[in-house]
């Protein structure tokens, strides 16, 4: 037993003289912020129940701006119809909101 407790602590002390002359890598900074990657949940929540103005600051300006229609899929009496960015985005508006 005395030389077993001996013998582990000359090999703990062998171990950290060893490990004391080993240089570590600094730490690398980065001066660039984390891209965010906007995902269609997260674009969808930040146009709903907005204004044609304020989805025109997201999307930009109407292709033929905001006209009245009668085809809102059956459930509303009437609605406004937007498309932007050439026909990308179809956005119904009911009274003048998402």
């Amino acid at each position: 037993m005395k030389h077993f407790l001996c013998f582990s602590l000359i090999i703990v002390g062998l171990l950290s003289i060893s490990s004391c002359g080993a240089e570590k890598a600094p730490p690398t900074v980065t001066s660039e912020a984390p891209k965010i990657t906007d995902t269609s949940l997260f674009f969808v929540r930040r146009i709903l129940n907005c204004s044609p103005k304020e989805v025109e600051k997201v999307l930009g300006k109407a292709d033929k701006g905001v006209h009245v229609s009668n085809d809102c899929g059956g459930e509303l009496p009437s609605c406004s119809e937007a498309t932007y960015k050439a026909g990308k985005f179809d956005i119904l508006y009911y009274k003048l909101k998402i």
